[in-house]
């Protein structure tokens, strides 16, 4: 999964102006991509990288996706996946710590685009 978050536009129809009539103001929205591996998702993501009005926050479910607890639990023997001096970072590695991470990256971003840091 990846998350993009588009940093300013002209607010048109969504802000409840008649007929899609624009208001003026500036607003940022959230988009979100959920991706899964070999569908050239990275190619996706390096161009959005390349856009100067979007943030994103790469692949929040990887990790857990990949090696967290319900993965291992999957395998039955956890070796066969994870090597040992790993095993415990990854048994963290849950879904709930991906959607935290990811809403802190759009915390921030809100924040600087609430206090003008960023220019619109």
């Amino acid at each position: 999964m990846a998350a993009v978050t588009q940093k300013g536009a002209s607010n048109g129809a969504t802000d409840g102006t008649p007929n899609g009539a624009s208001s003026g103001t500036s607003v940022h929205r959230r988009i979100f991509l959920f991706t899964h591996g070999r569908t050239a998702s990275n190619l996706l993501m390096k161009m959005f990288a390349k856009h100067p009005q979007l943030t994103q926050s790469d692949y929040n479910f990887h990790n857990a996706f990949m090696f967290g607890p319900e993965r291992l639990m999957q395998v039955g023997n956890a070796d066969e996946l994870v090597p040992p001096e790993r095993l415990e970072a990854c048994k963290s590695a849950t879904y709930q710590r991906g959607f935290d991470g990811l809403q802190e990256t759009i915390a921030k971003i809100e924040a600087e685009v609430g206090l003008g840091r960023l220019q619109l």
